[in-house]
């Protein structure tokens, strides 16, 4: 009887470590919220805002667990992606699968944005490096986009 007493503590006491981990989640990602909202309005101006007011969203890990210029790279979002590098986001976080933002114009044809990433000092070879898929893939992912976009290193 004692040893089901102490069961039934223990599973409550876990069970509430876990509700308490996600209420921490959940209070994290929607104090990071409006850089996302931001974002997702495309307004650069929006964006400088929210930096503004919180200048720690900048490489804040929020929905889908990506950075706001992951986020905004994914979604096209061209202003949005101007700001967030003006105001200095690092371009190396990938997200949870490890594709950072030079995968992310690439797998998806993006070449306003990779123009946008190389002009603020991105090496495209060198990002291969940082998240999961290796230079091979991504030549075939910019070979898909090329789109008139110079390449300055080569793979």
């Amino acid at each position: 009887m004692v040893s089901t007493v102490r069961s039934r503590r223990s599973r409550l006491a876990r069970t509430l470590h876990e509700m308490l981990a996600l209420i921490l989640l959940f209070a994290a990602v929607a104090a990071a919220q409006p850089i996302f909202d931001a974002v997702e309005q495309d307004r650069g101006s929006l964006v400088k805002a929210a930096l503004a007011a919180d200048s720690s969203a900048l490489n804040s890990i929020g929905p889908g667990e990506q950075t706001p210029l992951m986020n905004a790279v994914l979604m096209g979002k061209v202003h949005a992606v101007k700001a967030l590098l003006e105001a200095g986001a690092d371009t190396g976080i990938g997200e949870k699968d490890g594709y950072t933002p030079c995968h992310g114009a690439g797998f998806q044809g993006r070449a306003d944005i990779m123009r946008q990433l190389i002009a603020h000092g991105l090496n495209p070879c060198a990002a291969a490096s940082l998240g999961a898929p290796n230079h091979q893939t991504l030549r075939r992912y910019w070979q898909w986009c090329h789109r008139g976009v110079s390449l300055h290193a080569r793979c």
